[in-house]
């Protein structure tokens, strides 16, 4: 049996099974990804923060994220999540400042770390002249919520 070959223009490919599949694939993933909570600010540290029935979101009064310390349970510091020394924090914030002189700190600290450590960070904050400074506590009943 011959089969002719010369007649090309009937011949197309249809898209729309295609798209379908696309479309539904985009909307499974959707709806099966999970977002994890951002719990320590400082991103993959583990932090158990200090539960407070005080502890309030307040709202920042610019768009600019507030830069973010950590500290974990052994006593090491984190700048946005790197691991740095006191020595590295006052070179970053100094240069901070310069660019951005109204721009918030958050303090993230393990509720079992000394407070001598917390105590360092937010005096070298006060030298260097930052006056929105937070210490980041978890709200009783957050954790209960989860």
């Amino acid at each position: 049996m011959r089969i002719d070959i010369s007649d090309d223009s009937d011949r197309s490919i249809d898209l729309a099974p295609l798209i379908d599949c696309i479309f539904l694939l985009l909307v499974f993933f959707m709806l099966t990804t999970t977002f994890e909570k951002n719990r320590g600010g400082a991103g993959r540290i583990e932090l158990e923060l200090p539960r407070m029935s005080s502890a309030t979101s307040i709202g920042l009064l610019d768009s600019l994220p507030p830069f973010q310390v950590a500290i974990d349970r052994d006593g090491t510091l984190y700048i946005d999540s790197t691991q740095s020394s006191l020595t590295r924090l006052h070179d970053i914030l100094r240069e901070d400042i310069q660019l951005y002189p109204q721009r918030s700190i958050e303090i993230f600290s393990d509720k079992n770390i000394a407070f001598g450590k917390v105590a360092q960070v937010l005096n070298l904050c006060h030298f260097l002249g930052r006056k929105s400074i937070s210490i980041k506590a978890e709200a009783i009943g957050e954790r209960d919520s989860q």
